[in-house]
């Protein structure tokens, strides 16, 4: 969501997003993030145990404090621009967009490496009925492949 250029939510995009369009964006950004959370709380993607096969336990924690920080600072750039006025607005985009280029700078290549291992991990399984069968990690793969409608 903030990786692909051509996301609504990427660095550029935001950059671009005249201000008097700054607070739909923030709206549709804290909407796309709580469904995000939800997403991944019905794949149980919040439990650590689930990913230490994949990660080192330790490189799990790192990653999860640091997302945590930075989703907070989206979260919160993106509230101050629904709260402010609108001599405020263009401090509240500069504090978005460094939201946003922080998750981009910090996650962006563990975030390949993450989806070419899983890929590897999908790979080797021994047919489609066992992905189908394989648990949380089955369905985390199937809701990547299947369309997201965003209203």
């Amino acid at each position: 969501m903030f990786f692909e250029e051509e996301s609504e939510f990427s660095e550029t995009k935001v950059r671009s997003t005249d201000l008097s369009e700054l607070k739909d964006l923030a709206r549709k950004l804290i909407k796309e993030l709580n469904l995000m959370k939800r997403d991944a709380l019905e794949a149980e993607l919040y439990s650590t145990a689930k990913w230490t096969f994949l990660i080192k336990p330790d490189a799990l924690l790192k990653m999860h404090e640091e997302y945590t920080r930075i989703e907070a600072d989206i979260y919160a750039a993106a509230e101050k621009i629904l709260n402010c006025d609108r001599a405020q607005l263009a401090s509240a985009k500069a504090d978005l967009i460094k939201a946003v280029m922080n998750l981009r700078t910090n996650f962006y290549y563990q975030n390949a490496q993450l989806i070419r291992d899983l890929g590897m991990k999908v790979s080797r399984l021994p047919d489609e009925r066992h992905s189908r069968d394989f648990g949380w990690f089955g369905r985390l793969v199937r809701s990547w492949l299947q369309p997201r409608h965003v209203e």
